[in-house]
């Protein structure tokens, strides 16, 4: 009986040794090659199965001791917690998906993977990028990895993506959260992102429009399991748009780096902003802009808090940074949103330095009105939005600090 005929007999797929070419079982795939099978040659060592098994994209990436020449392949083979590590360029034919839930470390290895355009999307699972190399659209129009959350707003943890130091995104927008439909209410829940040093570059797309570092999409609305955004010394730029642009309901929290636009430098129309250190930067001048087109509102501003249609809450809280525009610090209500709406949305700044450039005339500004500054530096006078308690004290030519009443 030969070795094929005892494996399918006994469903044995515990090898010790051995060499099979095309005519051979495959236990990552779990099924047997057929003679003439373009598999390549199957080497068998401590139980595994390893070889360039199946050709696609015309990359190398191992796994397990073993060698894929299809990155795809490698991702759906691969068992929980492994990690795929890159032994060339990949130029992608179709979008790279996780969608099973396992664990994953992508070890780009000094490589870099690419696709015309929506390069990585985890749909469900746990996806770390490590190692130097670069993610990006060849042609950009959407994201270099988008996510997609669970429609059960028990699910945490759904979909989680970590991105390491020395990894660049290039992309219209190198992380996306957009579970877009045309109609009715999409939902994203248990979506984790975690920037952790790495550089994300928004590009223009084939329109020449620009996007956002780090993309939310409008259409999520839930408080609960809602997105997060941990940025950690992380480096964004983006030509023509916003750094973050922040218009479904998300917790983001921001500490350190820097975010640069050269429109806004980060705009929030709902959920939760925490900057605890960081330089912020909007290189824009005020255009009129419609008010909830797709994209950015404001336009000139470091950080823009906007309320959205949707009406809901935000909550902006900045202990640290640098942050600078033609307004630094700008809060408005584009949309005209009732006052019981605008009543949802709360800015506290206790620290940073706010600097009004490009001739612009505030550091910080409110069409509201609001009242919410108890610390930070200002390169403009900015009693009207001082808080009960404290007060703008001059200290030179170009900077007012504020600091408790004595």
């Amino acid at each position: 009986m030969s070795l094929r005929m005892l494996l399918q007999k006994n469903n044995i797929a515990t090898i010790n040794g051995g060499t099979f070419n095309a005519d051979g079982y495959n236990a990552f795939e779990n099924r047997y090659y057929q003679s003439g099978y373009n598999a390549g040659q199957l080497t068998v060592a401590n139980g595994n199965f390893i070889g360039n098994l199946l050709s696609g994209d015309g990359a190398t990436t191992s796994i397990s001791g073993g060698a894929f020449t299809d990155l795809a392949n490698a991702v759906k083979y691969a068992t929980d917690g492994a990690t795929i590590k890159l032994a060339s360029d990949v130029a992608l034919q179709d979008r790279l998906e996780i969608t099973d839930g396992k664990a994953l470390t992508l070890d780009l290895n000094g490589h870099n993977i690419s696709r015309a355009n929506s390069v990585i999307a985890v749909k469900h699972g746990n996806l770390t990028v490590t190692g130097k190399g670069k993610i990006y659209e060849t042609t950009p129009n959407l994201g270099a990895i988008t996510l997609w959350g669970s429609n059960n707003e028990d699910d945490a943890n759904y979909s989680v993506v970590t991105v390491g130091k020395d990894v660049t995104l290039e992309a219209w927008a190198p992380i996306f959260v957009t579970p877009y439909q045309p109609s009715g209410a999409p939902y994203a829940y248990g979506v984790i992102v975690n920037v952790n040093g790495a550089t994300l570059n928004s590009l223009r797309d084939t329109n020449s429009d620009g996007g956002s570092a780090i993309y939310m999409n409008g259409q999520m609305t839930h408080a609960k399991n809602a997105t997060q955004f941990n940025l950690n010394n992380a480096t964004l730029t983006a030509a023509g748009g916003e750094g973050m642009y922040l218009a479904g309901y998300a917790e983001t929290t921001i500490t350190g780096g820097s975010i640069v636009g050269d429109q806004t430098g980060i705009e929030i129309r709902a959920g939760v902003l925490n900057i605890n250190g960081a330089t912020v930067t909007g290189n824009g001048t005020p255009t009129s802009i419609t008010p909830n087109g797709n994209g950015s509102t404001a336009d000139g501003a470091g950080v823009a808090v906007m309320q959205h249609t949707t009406k809901l809450p935000i909550t902006v809280t900045i202990s640290d940074g640098i942050i600078s525009g033609y307004t630094g610090l700008l809060e408005s209500n584009p949309q005209k949103n009732s006052a019981e709406d605008i009543a949802k949305v709360s800015v506290n700044v206790t620290g940073g330095k706010f600097t009004a450039i490009n001739d612009g005339v505030n550091a910080v500004s409110s069409d509201d009105e609001r009242i919410f500054l108890t610390g930070g530096t200002y390169s403009v006078d900015p009693t009207a939005y001082v808080a009960s308690g404290a007060i703008a004290r001059k200290d030179g030519d170009a900077q007012y600090t504020v600091v408790p009443k004595s």
